[in-house]
Parts: C-alpha cells; structure tokens; sequence
C-alpha cells in the first residue's frame, strides 16, 4: 500500500512496482507510506482452489502481470535495474542469482516473495511509515540485503545518492508466525529516523532462545512503542527498552491471543507465569527516568494476570505524566496493606492509612486512566485508593488534574449500584480538589490510525 503524490492507483505488486520504477525512477521518490501484506483481492469462485492452503493463499494471478519474467541475460530495464544495485553489490550478492530466486518465486501464485520485497525496500528513498505485516521471514540473501539498506541509511556521508528507508519515522509489524519474535525486525528499529514503532500480536519470551541477532542493541531513536495484543515476559521487555534513551511513551496491551495461536504448548508453558509486578519493575529499571506516557491493560479473560500478592507500584518512574493502569493492579496492595476487611465495612473514614493511590502513582502524574470491569471488587478498589483524597492532593499528587475510569462499554452503568455510587462520590471529592474524574467507554487506549495505515495510502504486497 503506498500513499503518492501523483499517482492514483492504490494496489500494486512488488514486481510491478519495480517493474515501473525500472521504467520511470522519479516513481519511487513519490512514495511516502508503504504496506507490504497480503492482497485482498476478490477471488474467483470458478477458479480451483487448494484446500491446503489459507483461503487468502487461493489467489488468482493478475492478468495484467506477464506470464514469466525475462531472463536475466535480457537487456531490458528490469534485469538493467539489478544489474546496477549498488546494495546488491555492497551486500555481496551476485544479481543474476538473486534475481533468478524472483524469478522462480514469481512462478508460484501463492508464493510470499521475500527476495522480491527486500530489493523492492533499496529503492524507496522518501517512505516514512513503512508496514509489514503476515509473513515476512526474510532467508539468507534477503537479511544480506537488509543489512547493508540499514547500514546505508545510517551514514550521513553514504556514496549513494539517495539512502532507501532513511527517512522512515514509523515502523508497524504484525506478527503472524509460530516463531515470530522481536529477533526478526530487530533491524528495522536501527533505522536512523524510527521514532515510533508498532508490534502487533508479539510473543516474546527472552528465555524461549538465545538470539542471534540480540534486538536489545537497537531503537535509539524510538520515543514511542505500541505493543497491542502481546505477551513479553520482564527479561524481554527489558531487552527492548535496553537501548531507548528517548523513549516517551509505551503501550502495552497484554494478551494471550499471540499465544493461542502459537499452540497450547505456549499457552499452558508461560500463561501462569507472567508477574506483573516484575514487568513493571523491568521497565522503571530501563525508562524510569525519562518515560512520560505509561498505558498498561489487558483482556478481560486475563485480569488476574494483574493482580500481584505482595503489590506493584509505579511510584519510581520519575517524568510519568500519564499513566494507565487496570484497577486490578491494586488488589494486591489492597492485600498487603490489610484494607480488605477496613473496605468491606465502609470505615476507611476511620482508617489512617494514606489512600492507595499514593503507594501507585508518582507525584509527577496529571492523568490517570483505570481500566476497569464495573463489578463488586472494582468499587473497592476505588475506595481503597481515593477515600482522603482531599487530605493528600496538594502534598503527594500535586500534578495530577485528571481521573479516567475506562470500560468495555455503556453496560457499566447497570451492573452494581455500590460501584455506581463509588463512583459518584468520587467524583464530587475530585472535584473539590480541583481533578476532573470521567467515565470512558474504550478498553484500549488506542488512538485512531494507530494500528493501521491511512484509508488512502496504497498497498504493496508481498505477492505478484
């Protein structure tokens, strides 16, 4: 998918967009987003399909596209086009070869070509979100190639008269793939200019394997990372955030749907042995003094992931300006502070213990969102963690002016009368002191367009 300048067309292959900019180079300095997934185009139901193979396999071959591609001896501009890669070159890589691969993946409707989507990224000099996303598992030449495209775009005074994907700000990748980890796009996040990168249904657990290609040694320009639908255990969360001096916001949506689909030897393996508290632990130790923007949550199914028995805390970030969390990350400190019976009886008026909410959030904080499920142990929650809230604002929470209390739906508001009058009265208590306390009605802090590219960009994908 690719946004242009000048050119209306929205859906091309790989090869036929190299075709053309073999034909007319000033193409690819239009191009200024590009998607590289699979196609949606409508199938043919007269056409056979193979039963082994996905539905979105059973795709019919363009029939705009040549039957073959030329040989490589040809002396047209797309064999010309290879001929003279300086990255093929700098790579090591012998062009006849690597086209010939093209050539033979081409043969194969139902083929991803990677080679073909690798080359396609040395000619993209103005791109600035790049997106990949089903399939994208790169062989021996493919990773060469790459390698020298990030290098490249690293050296200020590079020979190349136009650095490809040097100006790329926004990286997305969604994962797909039973052994999908942070490894593989590892060096996308060396480009230059990412600031902002996007993993979509990641699993990442740092002790799964030893990589070859450690991702910890790259991001130093990141400021902001999405992590939607994943599953990191501490080691790998920081291991990324290991080498992100910059980094401002993190999202965080935790998530067993990535592990589901890796198989049940996944799911029962690391489901029980996630720690919230250790995840939150790992990165304070890594961006803790530089964070502004921290936004945990999590499905329904796997609210309990958040509850810690000895308690979890926030309070070590030193910059956090917004801050999300689900309610349920307090029931621990509930526990360890020994509220749960002073709740249970409504007498935290008589309680002298500072609201929880001093233990949780950091002094520097001025909006707080709170994932929560409207139900019974929800509303004491909230009790524990705002009942003098009066008494501590200016002192510990000086910063903070806004309270978002976040759920699935509108249907909050028929579910418990407790939690329904907690909630009132914590608002009026807010706002005597001067925060605003709001109901919202999204599970996810997701802002739109984040996840997905712009309806008028234009795709490119990894087929013919």
């Amino acid at each position: 998918m690719f946004h242009t300048k000048e050119f209306d067309k929205e859906e091309f292959g790989p090869l036929e967009l190299i075709t053309l900019i073999a034909k007319e180079p000033r193409v690819a300095r239009y191009i200024e987003q590009a998607t590289l997934r699979y196609p949606a185009f409508a199938r043919d139901p007269n056409l056979p399909q193979d039963p082994n193979l996905p539905r979105d396999h059973n795709l019919p071959r363009d029939p705009n596209l040549p039957r073959d591609l030329p040989d490589a001896d040809d002396e047209g501009p797309l064999t010309a086009l290879f001929a003279r890669s300086p990255y093929l070159t700098k790579a090591g890589l012998d062009w006849k070869a690597f086209y010939a691969q093209i050539k033979k993946d081409y043969a194969l409707v139902t083929h991803y070509m990677q080679n073909a989507v690798a080359f396609l990224m040395t000619l993209l000099p103005n791109v600035r979100r790049l997106t990949l996303q089903l399939d994208w598992n790169p062989q021996e030449d493919a990773k060469k190639l790459l390698e020298v495209i990030v290098s490249e775009a690293k050296k200020p005074n590079s020979v190349l008269d136009e650095r490809s994907l040097a100006q790329v700000t926004t990286f997305h990748h969604m994962f797909s793939r039973p052994n999908d980890n942070l490894n593989e796009v590892g060096l996308f996040l060396d480009l230059p200019n990412v600031s902002q990168f996007m993993g979509q249904d990641c699993v990442s657990i740092f002790s799964m394997s030893v990589p070859n290609e450690p991702y910890f040694r790259y991001g130093e320009a990141l400021e902001t990372v999405h992590l939607r639908h994943a599953y990191f255990d501490e080691a790998a969360i920081r291991a990324l955030l290991r080498c992100t001096p910059r980094l401002k916001v993190l999202w965080y949506h935790h998530s067993q749907g990535g592990l589901d689909r890796r198989g049940e030897r996944y799911s029962r393996k690391f489901l029980g042995d996630w720690d919230c508290r250790q995840f939150v632990m790992a990165i304070e130790a890594e961006v803790g003094h530089h964070l502004e923007e921290l936004s945990l949550s999590t499905s329904a199914a796997l609210w309990r992931a958040f509850v810690h028995p000895g308690g979890a805390s926030t309070r070590g970030f030193k910059r956090l300006q917004k801050l999300t969390l689900p309610l349920q990350f307090t029931f621990g400190n509930i526990q360890r502070a020994k509220l749960q019976d002073v709740v249970a009886n409504d007498s935290l008026g008589a309680c002298e213990n500072e609201p929880l909410v001093c233990d949780l959030v950091p002094s520097s904080v001025s909006e707080l969102t709170l994932q929560s499920r409207a139900m019974d142990d929800d509303e004491k929650a909230l009790k524990a963690l705002f009942h003098n809230l009066a008494a501590i604002k200016k002192s510990k929470l000086p910063s903070l002016k806004r309270i978002f209390i976040n759920h699935d739906g509108p249907s909050w508001f028929c579910k418990e009368d407790g939690y329904r009058a907690e909630y009132w009265r914590l608002c009026r208590a807010a706002e005597e002191v001067g925060v605003l306390m709001k109901m919202t009605h999204t599970d996810i802090p997701v802002e739109e367009g984040s996840w997905y590219p712009p309806v008028d960009s234009t795709t490119v994908y990894g087929f013919l």
